[in-house]
């Protein structure tokens, strides 16, 4: 019985406040839950069989069978394992793939389709599905124009959050109208379970090595994305999966560029009174603002994004606002930021046309900020 108390407070945790009730669980159907609401072509899906009828041997974890297929594939037979003696709790990880030739592996899925799983044992039978979805993507600098500082790309794409539980990572090209033939940049994803990719990419006169690209004033500076998972109208047939390049591009060089709407002083970090803040206390409600102004003469829509990292880079915070500003308007943009831990920090002020189209408005700017215990 301990056992399968323990069993039920790691399920709890691993569905992350699902609906079922656990004590539930344990009557005599089976029940099959899939870790995600729909899952990628290229993901790892985590399964599990709840069924106390196969706990057969209490002293050793067990082991149950189910057939798991699609409405456009052939199925195959998955071996679950129990999580732990006596629990009745099986769990199995299956690797996605749209093409096994192309990227090998357990489960070949279309877009638009539908993963089932087939189970029955003398707790009696059930089938339950989930589908597969695609999404757009994109890539985007983080401004539009680079003198000597270091340039930040980011990747939006949901299908590369593959592993939920770690930080994932994607492959872009990157090259200048100095060095054509570029280099190859790793991006990492921001935090677990997010889709959103970051890279760092630094300058050099000389040949470019590692991270570091060739450029000379007046360059022009290239990332492509090739984006694997289209959503629909791409085409798409049982063996070729349709892929489309992603380009963003930012200037090199002493020109002054003056963005039509963009953060007026900086990120700010005020209390809910609006007093500064030269530091943070755990539980303190802190407001991370700017005068948002559009210079230009007609509406202009934005978001105003905050991200928040630790001391280790590892993001602890992204929020965002949009909205659209008028001719010669400044607004007041904001997000609050409750921290958790204390530490280091620093918090990254964005300015993008749109969530869904990235394209920086104006150059990101970032501040430090210490959180102490409120007896420090």
């Amino acid at each position: 019985m301990i056992n399968r108390i323990i069993t039920l407070t790691v399920l709890a945790i691993w569905l992350s406040g699902s609906m079922i009730n656990f004590e539930n669980a344990y009557s005599a159907k089976p029940i099959i839950i899939f870790d995600k609401p729909s899952y990628s072509p290229f993901a790892t899906a985590k399964i599990l069989i709840v069924d106390p009828a196969s706990n057969t041997d209490r002293d050793q974890s067990n082991f149950v069978q189910a057939v798991v297929y699609t409405k456009s594939n052939v199925g195959n037979v998955f071996t679950f394992t129990e999580l732990s003696p006596d629990a009745g709790v099986f769990e199995t990880l299956i690797r996605l793939t749209p093409n096994q030739n192309e990227w090998p592996a357990d489960l070949v899925v279309q877009r638009d389709d539908t993963v089932f799983v087939d189970f029955s044992s003398e707790g009696g039978s059930t089938t339950s599905g989930v589908g597969i979805d695609f999404n757009s993507s994109m890539v985007v600098f983080d401004r539009v124009q680079y003198n000597t500082e270091q340039a930040k790309v980011f990747v939006l794409d949901i299908e590369e959050n593959k592993v939920s539980n770690a930080i994932d990572t994607v492959e872009l090209m990157v090259w200048s109208t100095s060095d054509v033939k570029g280099l190859k940049l790793t991006l990492k994803e921001i935090g677990t379970n997010i889709g959103i990719f970051e890279g760092t990419l630094s300058f050099t006169k000389d040949q470019s090595s590692g991270t570091a690209l060739k450029v000379t004033s007046a360059d022009v500076i290239t990332a492509k994305y090739t984006d694997k998972t289209l959503p629909p109208p791409a085409k798409k047939d049982e063996t070729k999966v349709e892929t489309k390049d992603l380009f963003a591009a930012a200037l090199i060089g002493q020109k002054n560029i003056e963005p039509d709407i963009r953060p007026a002083t900086g990120p700010e970090i005020v209390d809910q009174l609006g007093n500064a803040l030269a530091s943070i206390q755990l539980g303190q409600v802190a407001i991370i603002q700017d005068n948002v102004m559009n210079k230009q003469n007609t509406n202009q829509k934005f978001a105003y994004i905050v991200l928040i990292k630790d001391n280790d880079g590892i993001t602890v915070s992204l929020s965002w606002i949009t909205g659209e500003l008028q001719p010669s308007v400044t607004f007041k943009a904001s997000q609050s930021w409750v921290p958790e831990q204390a530490g280091e920090y620093t918090v990254e002020v964005f300015v993008w046309e749109s969530i869904e189209n990235p394209v920086p408005l104006a150059p990101s700017k970032s501040v430090p900020v210490t959180v102490t215990h409120p007896l420090e």
